[in-house]
């Protein structure tokens, strides 16, 4: 197995990294009252139908599950150490903050998807897709780079 990149054997089990490991789910498989994780959290979650995705980080394994709740699906969710998941949040928004659309203009705009429009400015009009191939390759360069 390369130094790189670890794959689970086992379907559905999420893919492993040195120091990042990455699920992908349709679902929003975590409980509303998971409790929080010592390691930190980077995900991506879409609105399809409006072309609107989020990036994000926490502690609680359960946080996109409150956009879930409003229509989003999770596209990629990445476990890592807390300075690590945060690096990849701060990194994925550098670049979508280049190169595409914020999602809202104001807090106002982003109630109808998140909860007391928190975390508006996280928002972009992107193939989420795209993104996540974004996402991808960041945790690429952080890995070869150590």
């Amino acid at each position: 197995m390369p130094y790189y990149m670890r794959w689970q054997s086992r379907p559905n089990e999420p893919e492993r990294t040195e120091r990042y490991q990455i699920f992908t789910d349709d679902e929003c498989l975590w409980p509303t009252r998971a409790p929080r994780s010592p390691d930190g959290f980077t995900y991506l979650v879409s609105w399809d139908r409006a072309g609107i995705i989020k990036v994000g980080s926490t502690e609680y394994p359960a946080r996109w599950r409150r956009f879930c709740g409003r229509g989003a699906r999770l596209v990629l969710a990445v476990k890592a150490n807390w300075r690590d998941a945060l690096d990849l949040e701060i990194n994925t928004q550098g670049v979508l903050n280049g190169f595409v659309a914020a999602a809202f203009s104001d807090k106002s705009e982003s109630l109808e998807y998140l909860p007391d429009g928190g975390g508006w400015l996280e928002c972009y009009r992107a193939d989420p897709a795209g993104v996540e191939r974004v996402m991808r390759g960041l945790i690429a360069r952080a890995v070869v780079q150590g």
